[in-house]
């Protein structure tokens, strides 16, 4: 099983190389659609690891049998499934401009901003960074260590404006097919 993918009894949030993360509910439509995208992407093995734990029968059921899921559940599907792709993003890292590798989730940048206002109180011309592969480097300026910073707030920014632009274009979608041909990249 690919540690990318989640699956339970009731959904599942996949990756299929081509179109990147989409989520299933296990009701007709979903089954239908996982085995379409499945089949298009070459991914059988997917479709059945999904089905092996989803079992025979659908068990989220529409308000009547003959109601496929409608856009207003896919369309929370969706919103789920951006917010899931925006946290893993931001949890990312990315080279600086001095070739160090940074993560920059929010959590990095109050470190970071803390460690460059204990340098700033105490007078201390370096400092140090650790980076996302854990490793310390020393002697690290202020100048240095304040462009590192401004990086890792942009490059979360970067992040946080496609959200947003991902989230209007969900909220825009009037259609279902509309919704799934949106494809979170950050």
């Amino acid at each position: 099983m690919d540690i990318n993918n989640y699956i339970s009894k009731d959904e599942c949030s996949i990756v299929l190389e081509g179109i990147g993360r989409r989520g299933y509910v296990n009701s007709n439509y979903g089954r239908n659609e996982l085995r379409k995208d499945c089949e298009e992407h070459n991914a059988l093995d997917v479709y059945n690891e999904v089905i092996a734990i989803w079992g025979e029968s659908p068990v989220v059921i529409t308000e009547d049998d003959n109601t496929d899921v409608t856009i207003e559940d896919v369309r929370a599907g969706k919103i789920s499934e951006l917010e899931d792709t925006f946290n893993k993003a931001v949890k990312g890292s990315f080279v600086t401009t001095e070739g160090y590798k940074m993560q920059f989730d929010i959590d990095d940048s109050i470190k970071m901003t803390g460690a460059i206002q204990v340098m700033e109180d105490t007078n201390s011309e370096t400092g140090y960074i650790t980076d996302a592969d854990d490793e310390t480097h020393y002697d690290i300026t202020l100048a240095v260590m304040k462009s590192v910073k401004s990086q890792m707030l942009k490059q979360y920014s970067i992040c946080h404006l496609k959200k947003q632009q991902y989230r209007a274009a969900i909220k825009n979608a009037s259609t279902i097919d509309e919704l799934n041909s949106i494809i979170f990249k950050f």
